[in-house]
């Protein structure tokens, strides 16, 4: 059923001021820099906002929202009990609207992924909910651009199989795609994908649901043309304990169009990362592992149809890391982001292909406990990564990095952030550029005195 303004969970009045007045003491409180410049070199970190209350928070993505603003979506746990948060942020870093769900549920809510429509100003949030009676369930929230709940869809149809979203996507026709992982029914450390298409106006269109025989299956990422057709990835489990990646392709009306093994026949191979050209053709990135010393990064490009035109495999040395994101140029060349491990060299890796899968450029940024390109974005003739770090030594605090090249592999900038606090870890959720005014990347940070903590910041370009 659609709820329509949400009365029961949506802030309004004295309880979103008062809302907005616990985000905003979190954040002064929270003892990170916060530089106030406008503009800076670049590179230069403008603002960051943190989530951090001393329990598990979380920054789950950073869409970029209308005039160069960004929306600031997360999860921060009040009183013992989680709730979904948004923040409209300016580019001046004073909040236009704040948004929370989920605090009055008996288990409350966390924030799982995010997607926004620019077209038609729609914010949609894939929330879990933890009922201490029936367990977890799938909830689906459409914002409005003034910041109030326009509706809410519960599914329940996973609401008994502790459903977890990976991803989100909208297509040309304002539907939203959610997919992700549930457990199955009767059977113990055995789960399912999905994949869910609601119209814009909440009601479900269609449903899938797919294991591989007595295997689990594990979703990793989406992607959704304007017309609807859906591309999901992820690997299937054995009996064996074998990993095999998958690509699996949805038409508009939610019939398997096609479906694929990822990187051939090696015992391991994991599909992370899917995005599509402009021509249509989708490239999907990932890694394979054929023994302890031969882990290599793999990216595979298909036609629409099915085909695959290519497969590229780069050495990655014998962690299990490779590729974990993708994107596309606007002459449809492909950037695959990830890390490697040598016994001489660890670092983040960023490897420009050709639109025939010979490799142009690759760029690595070397760190001492190594590192991964967890979010990738082209705008112009700029590629953007955000990476994601260990803590280099003890004590200190730059886990997160980003960096800028040209699309001809020249590097314009690189920094190394510090984010306070003991982290042991940052991993990087998000990264979006607003017509080349701002850098927007999230965050979660492992901390060993506050457990997870939420991070964005704004950077200049």
């Amino acid at each position: 059923m659609v709820t329509r303004h949400g009365a029961r969970t949506r802030l309004t009045g004295p309880a979103l001021l008062a809302f907005a007045l616990m985000v905003t003491s979190l954040v002064l409180l929270a003892g990170l820099s916060t530089p106030d410049a406008a503009r800076g070199a670049a590179g230069d970190l403008l603002w960051s906002v943190p989530f951090r209350t001393g329990a598990d928070d979380t920054a789950v993505a950073v869409p970029a929202g209308p005039s160069g603003s960004a929306f600031l979506c997360g999860t921060i746990t009040s009183a013992g009990t989680p709730q979904v948060v948004v923040l409209d942020e300016s580019v001046a870093r004073v909040p236009v609207w704040a948004f929370g769900w989920g605090g009055t549920l008996a288990g409350g809510a966390e924030l799982e992924t995010v997607v926004y429509d620019p077209g038609a100003a729609r914010l949609y949030l894939v929330a879990t909910i933890a009922d201490p009676v029936h367990g977890s369930g799938l909830t689906v929230l459409r914002v409005g651009s003034d910041g109030k709940l326009v509706w809410s869809r519960s599914h329940t149809f996973l609401s008994l199989r502790e459903p977890a979203a990976e991803a989100a996507a909208v297509d040309g026709h304002g539907a939203v795609y959610v997919t992700g992982t549930s457990r199955i029914p009767g059977v113990q450390d055995s789960h399912e994908a999905f994949v869910v298409k609601f119209s814009a106006r909440g009601a479900i269109v269609w449903e899938r649901t797919w294991a591989s025989g007595s295997s689990s299956a594990e979703v990793s990422g989406m992607t959704v043309t304007s017309a609807g057709r859906c591309y999901v990835v992820g690997h299937t489990v054995g009996d064996d304990g074998a990993y095999d990646g998958f690509v699996r392709a949805f038409t508009s009306q939610g019939r398997t169009q096609w479906s694929k093994r990822f990187a051939g026949t090696a015992r391991y191979t994991v599909c992370r990362a899917v995005a599509v050209g402009p021509d249509g053709s989708i490239v999907v990135a990932g890694m394979r592992q054929a023994g302890p010393a031969t882990v290599d990064a793999v990216a595979e490009k298909y036609g629409a149809g099915g085909r695959r035109a290519w497969r590229r495999a780069v050495p990655c040395g014998t962690a299990e890391l490779g590729f974990f994101s993708v994107a596309f140029d606007t002459r449809g060349r492909p950037y695959a982001g990830g890390g490697i491990a040598f016994a001489d060299r660890a670092g983040a890796i960023l490897v420009a292909l050709r639109s025939s899968g010979a490799v142009r450029w690759t760029s690595q940024w070397d760190r001492p406990r190594g590192g991964i390109v967890s979010g990738l974005a082209v705008a112009g003739s700029r590629i953007y990564a955000a990476c994601s770090f260990d803590a280099p030594a003890a004590g200190a605090t730059d886990v997160v990095g980003a960096e800028c090249l040209d699309t001809s592999g020249r590097l314009i900038w690189q920094r190394a952030y510090e984010v306070g606090g003991a982290p042991r870890y940052g991993a990087v959720t998000d990264l979006s550029v607003v017509r080349g005014e701002s850098v927007y990347v999230s965050a979660r940070i492992g901390d060993a005195a506050t457990g997870n903590d939420g991070l964005f910041l704004r950077l200049a370009p």
